[in-house]
Formats: C-alpha cells, structure tokens, sequence
C-alpha cells in the first residue's frame, strides 16, 4: 500500500454504515454519561472507551490485514499512549519532568515527522501537506514561470512590510502560538528583527512544504460550503440567543478578533498536521471505512483536549467532520484556515447583557499547566 485510498462516504457499503453508526452511538455514552462525571465513573468512561477503540482497532471486519496496514494502525494507540503518559505523569513534576517530558515529546514530534512517513511509505499527498520539490519545479519550468517568482518575492515583501508595521499585533500572535502549543512563555519584549525573521520563516515553511496546490479548489470549495454552513448557523443562531431571547447587543473588536484568528490558523494547522496529516493517515490506512476512521481519528482529536470536557465533546464532533473532509480532499493548510477562522473569529464580538445574564464559555484551556 504506497498511499492512502481516498474512499469517500459514498463508497461505504451497507455493512460499513451499520458498523459505524453502531460504533457512533456506543461513543455517545462516553461523552455525554461518563466524562462529565469526575472520580469513579470517569475512569470507569475510559475504560469503556478504550473497550470501543479496541474493537475498532483489533476486531472490526473493516480492517485492512496486510502487515503493513495493521503496524500503521497499531501505530496510533502506541503513540498516542506515549504522548499522553509524558504529558500528564511527568511533564508536571518540577524541573526533571519538565527536562524529560520535553525530550520525550520531541522525540515523538522527530518520528512523527521525519521517520514514521518514510517507514509507512506515506507521500506528502497523503499528507494534505505540499511537495517543495513540486513546487521548485513549478517556479522554474511551469507555465509562466517567470511571472510566478516575481509574485513570490513580492508577496515576501509584503508580508515583511505587514509584519513590521503590525508588530505589536504579530508579536502577540506568536506569544500565543509558543504559549498554546508548548510548556513555554515568552517574557519580555521580542526583538522585531526576531518578529519578522520568524515570520518570513513560517511564511516559506507554509509556501514551501504545507500548502497542497494540487487539489486547492476542490478543497477550498469543500472547507468553504463547511465554513459558510457554521457561521451561518452561529449567526442566526446568536442572534436569536443575544438580540432576541437576553435583548443584547454586541460590539466589533477587530483587531482583537484578527489577532485571535492568526493565532489560530498557525496553531490550528500545527494540530491538524497531528491530527489529520499523521493520525488520520496512520488510521485510514488501517481501516478501510471512511466513517469508521474518521470516528476513530475524532476520539483521538478529543483526547488531546484533556481536561475541558465540554470542549471534548464539541471537538469529536468536529473531529468527525475535519476527517471525512480531509478524506475527500486532503489539504491541511485549508482546515488550518478552518480551525483557525473557527476558534478565533469569536474574539471579534464583545456581548453586552441585561445586568444578571451571562455569556455561556465552553473552557478552552487544556493540558496540565492549565488546570
């Protein structure tokens, strides 16, 4: 198996929709009876859990048997297992946890990203990801190649020129991204010379090796009728809740909500990278049915977001939704902008209510350093 078989929802058999569906509403109890419920019953939700993610993964009747296969599926419990253990046990405990953890973890992150695709035969497409020596190539041999690295240098420009002039609102961008995705806080000023030469390098990094050209406007159009659906139902829906049922008012902060959403297409894409790019091709090609893999991708999405519960339930939704888009079409860049444009866009509306009502949160922070 040299990649991935893009199988959609509409090459599921019968056989593979009643499994699903089956596994679906065994996973509902997990979330919306055990999780919920801390101590006894909690564990207990785990445990049942790990009971469902076993079948799916040693005894459903929708695997694929060849070695390969059953070592790329076999993979995901192994490395989720090891990322969870550092993280919670010893990544907490003081200094040597921290020092240990951490190389841990990154050891992970190295055969994540440099080992495990080779060794599986995975190519960046299967990835959603770019291919730089696709795209060298295109620069120099493709049409019009000319006019395209002249496009190239002046998009660098403009996004230095950008950078520098919004730095302030970059800088925070990437205190955030450090702040979100590691252990670590920024303290401090940062150099805007630092500012701008990590954004150039992120910029590249993005042009280079993460946007999948290929299979853009299949993909666009895909993640656009997915987004256009969500904030329509997020408007009409707040504004019965806000200006209709609590008699509210809502104010713009844009550049409070642009901030958010930069923050989040960097962190996003970085986790859809874990998520969809490794994890999902790791399961898809353990598990020929597309729903079945999403779903099991989508408690793997879940599980990362230990320990804001509601924010576990919403994200296995999500999850699901995220895996059969990326199955149709995979390009993680765009899903980033999805994640992004999602998790942030919020920021841009300050909700006033009558005094005595409060805006419901969903918690958000996760991980052990933000109990």
């Amino acid at each position: 198996m040299s990649g991935c078989e893009n199988r959609t929802l509409r090459s599921m058999t019968a056989k593979e929709w009643t499994e699903a569906i089956f596994v679906l509403i065994l996973l509902l109890p997990f979330f919306f009876v055990f999780l919920p419920r801390e101590g006894f019953w909690q564990v207990l939700g785990f445990v049942y859990l790990a009971a469902i993610c076993g079948y799916v993964v040693f005894f459903s009747p929708h695997r694929d048997l060849s070695r390969r296969a059953r070592l790329s599926l076999l993979e995901v419990p192994i490395i989720v297992l090891w990322i969870l253990f550092w993280l919670w046990a010893v990544l907490p405990r003081g200094k040597p946890g921290l020092v240990l953890g951490v190389s841990a973890l990154a050891a992970a992150l190295i055969y994540i990203a440099f080992i495990s695709a080779r060794r599986h035969g995975d190519t960046s497409d299967d990835w959603g990801l770019g291919n730089p020596a696709r795209f060298l190539r295109t620069l120099r041999q493709g049409p019009k190649a000319r006019a395209k690295s002249i496009q190239l240098s002046v998009a660098n420009l403009l996004v230095l020129v950008v950078v520098l002039l919004a730095r302030d609102q970059a800088e925070e961008i990437l205190r955030r991204v450090v702040g979100q995705s590691t252990p670590f806080r920024i303290h401090g000023p940062i150099p805007a010379w630092v500012v701008a030469l990590v954004f150039m390098a992120m910029i590249h990094l993005f042009l280079f090796c993460v946007i999948r050209y290929n299979n853009m406007r299949r993909a666009a159009r895909i993640v656009g009728i997915y987004l256009a659906i969500l904030l329509a139902f997020i408007a009409v829906a707040g504004y019965f809740m806000i200006y209709v049922r609590a008699e509210g008012t809502v104010e713009l902060r844009w550049a409070r909500g642009l901030k958010a959403v930069g923050t989040y297409v960097i962190w996003g894409t970085l986790q859809e990278l874990l998520f969809l790019s490794y994890f999902n091709t790791r399961i898809r090609k353990g598990i020929t049915s597309p729903c079945l893999s999403a779903l099991l991708t989508a408690v793997v999405f879940s599980l990362f977001h230990l320990t804001a519960y509601e924010l576990m339930t919403l994200c296995f939704f999500i999850g699901i939704v995220w895996a059969l888009i990326f199955q149709a079409a995979p390009n993680v860049f765009l899903l980033g902008v999805a994640h992004g444009v999602s998790g942030g866009f919020g920021s841009a509306f300050e909700v006033h209510l009558p005094q005595g009502l409060k805006v419901p949160k969903i918690k958000a922070t996760v991980g052990p350093f933000n109990l």
